[in-house]
C-alpha cells in the first residue's frame, strides 16, 4: 500500500492577518486619528478574539502607526515635527529607491512605473483625491518592488504606512 504524503501549508499567523486588516483600515481611512481603538469592537469587526487584536495593536504601535492612549491605542496623529522628520527621511530614501528602479528595473517594470505616474498625474489634473491616492500608493509600491535592497524597500514601506493618514489629509 502506498503511503500518502502529507504536506504542511504555511499560513500567516492570525496576529499578522489582523495586523494587515487594521493597517489597511488605517491607510484607507476607515480608522481615523483621534478615537480610541477598542479591542472588543475590533474583535467583532474582524471576527476574531481579543488576543490577536491586542498583539496586532501592540505591533502597530511599535511600528509607529498607532499611539498609546489611556487603556489602548489611537491612530497616530502627526504634528508638524513628525511631518518634518518624515519628509527628511523620505529625502534620504527616495533618491536611492529611484536609483534602484533606474538601474535594476526591467524594461517592463519601468514602463509600468511610467504608466502609474501618468495615472497619478491624470488623477491630479482631474481633482480626484481617491484616484490620486490609489495611483500614488500603486506608484510607490511599484517603485519599491524594483529595489533590490529589501531593507531599503521595507523602510520606505514603513514610512509610507506611517504617513498615509496624514497624507490623505494633506492631499485633500
Amino acid at each position: 500500500m502506498a503511503r500518502i504524503r502529507k504536506t504542511v501549508v504555511q499560513v500567516d499567523r492570525l496576529r499578522d492577518q489582523v495586523y494587515d486588516l487594521i493597517l489597511e483600515d488605517v491607510k484607507g481611512g476607515a480608522l481615523e486619528p483621534g478615537p480610541r481603538l477598542v479591542e472588543g469592537d475590533l474583535a467583532k469587526r474582524y471576527n476574531v478574539s481579543r488576543t490577536p487584536i491586542r498583539e496586532a495593536l501592540f505591533q502597530l504601535s511599535r511600528d509607529g502607526l498607532l499611539s498609546p492612549a489611556e487603556r489602548g491605542y489611537t491612530v497616530a496623529v502627526d504634528d508638524s515635527q513628525m511631518t518634518a522628520d518624515r519628509h527628511e527621511v523620505r529625502e534620504l530614501i527616495d533618491p536611492r529607491l529611484a536609483y534602484h528602479a533606474a538601474s535594476d528595473g526591467t524594461p517592463a517594470q519601468k514602463k509600468a512605473l511610467e504608466k502609474l505616474h501618468q495615472r497619478q498625474s491624470d488623477a491630479h489634473d482631474e481633482g480626484s483625491l481617491a484616484a490620486f491616492i490609489r495611483a500614488n500608493v500603486a506608484f510607490r509600491s511599484a517603485l519599491r518592488s524594483m529595489c533590490r535592497n529589501g531593507l531599503l524597500s521595507r523602510c520606505s514601506q514603513l514610512l509610507d504606512d506611517q504617513a498615509q493618514p496624514a497624507r490623505r489629509a494633506i492631499f485633500s
